[in-house]
């Protein structure tokens, strides 16, 4: 497994925007807080060759369900 981090980037009124890291890229997600609607706002097209949007999204999703508004999480070896 590669490494995949999430940083809380902005925690607006009503969305939470993240930066998303591999091994080698950065992305950026945002997340609406009521209905945990989300999307990619900014992925180099490289970074989904290690993860695909689908799996980035939901989870984080997943993540933010159980910690709402978490700063950071890393899984993976980096």
């Amino acid at each position: 497994m590669n490494f995949l981090g999430y940083e809380l980037k902005k925690d607006q009124k009503e969305r939470w925007i993240y930066s998303v890291f591999s091994d080698f890229e950065e992305a950026t997600v945002t997340v609406e807080k009521h209905s945990y609607k989300a999307n990619i706002t900014e992925m180099p097209y490289t970074f989904g060759n290690i993860y695909s949007k689908e799996y980035v999204i939901s989870t984080l999703v997943n993540i933010l369900k159980e910690y709402p508004g978490i700063e950071s999480c890393a899984m993976g070896s980096g």
